[in-house]
């Protein structure tokens, strides 16, 4: 099967996976039997061989991309027609192409003949299989997140309780304070955080509001990040949920509701068995309700 992939490595996981670099401009890649094959720009290719030596690389200024340009076409359409030569000249007529293939790259090659069919399937199972690179930087994203976890539940711990709300340094805990305590905390791990991570609690929205404002004593708080490592391009994702105070009944339910399930899965899990499989194991509960109640630990996510 010949896979087409067109994009940048920053927004498209799959190119991420072919090509390891962070590349801003947009480039065509076309994986077949084995074979990687790149259309780049100068400025690019000496790193792509660095990283991928087995790649077999073709320039844009090779195939007239400056050219057209001096000769009054504009640049997005002499892009569009250099890919078109590449593609001719590497001989692909058909290709399997993600979804999120942008709709003008789609246009432009099925107007020239050469046929696409959407298969996010065979594009994704490229990816499945991380290579040793991928996985260190899902466990570098890890750790940040396990940083900056650790720097939000300690402004959470340490606060005190003042007429339902936290205080910290006689004024009032924000979730501004605390976001900005996590993205600190993951950038200096080496995977930044996005500004919208989640420090969230019934004083502020729903849904994906990343929250704002005074966080509640006696309360939870839920903490949602996900930062990515800046030399792969993975990502981790993480969530706690904290209250500082009385744990009530209903939280405590809550709680251990996510323990069980939890534990079911870690019980079930070992090789062959399908993340689809039903759990069948019961864990016994536990009754214990400290005073800052943390959800339970989640696994690594990648990209």
């Amino acid at each position: 099967m010949t896979i087409l992939l067109y994009g940048d490595t920053s927004r498209y996981p799959a190119l991420r996976h072919e090509v390891p670099l962070e590349i801003i401009d947009p480039f065509l890649a076309v994986v077949r039997d084995g074979e990687l094959l790149v259309l780049t720009n100068p400025l690019e290719a000496e790193r792509i061989a660095r990283a991928r030596p087995d790649a077999k690389l073709r320039g844009i200024d090779e195939l007239g991309l400056y050219d057209l340009v001096e000769g009054g076409m504009p640049r997005d359409e002499a892009e569009l027609e250099v890919a078109v030569r590449a593609l001719r000249e590497w001989g692909v007529s058909e290709a399997a192409v993600a979804p999120d293939l942008p709709v003008a790259v789609a246009d432009r090659l099925r107007a020239e003949g050469i046929a696409l069919t959407v298969d996010d399937t065979a594009v994704a199972a490229r990816r499945r299989a991380k290579s040793a690179a991928e996985l260190e930087g899902i466990r570098r994203a890890q750790r940040a997140a396990e940083a900056g976890m650790a720097a939000g539940e300690e402004l959470i711990r340490g606060a005190e309780r003042a007429d339902g709300r936290l205080v910290r340094d006689g004024a009032p805990l924000t979730a501004e304070a605390v976001r900005a305590a996590i993205r600190a905390a993951c950038a200096s791990a080496g995977a930044p955080a996005p500004p919208d991570i989640m420090v969230t609690s019934a004083l502020s929205g729903g849904g994906h509001d990343p929250g704002s404002g005074p966080l509640p004593a006696d309360l939870p708080i839920t903490i949602d990040l996900w930062p990515r490592d800046e030399a792969s391009g993975c990502w981790a994702d993480m969530t706690r949920t904290f209250v500082n105070g009385t744990v009530s009944d209903e939280v405590a339910t809550l709680r251990d509701v996510v323990r069980d399930a939890l534990e079911s899965a870690r019980a079930a899990v070992r090789p062959g068995v399908r993340g689809r499989a039903r759990c069948t194991t019961s864990p016994r509960r536990s009754s214990s309700a400290p005073a800052i109640r943390r959800s339970a630990p989640a696994s690594p996510a990648s990209s």
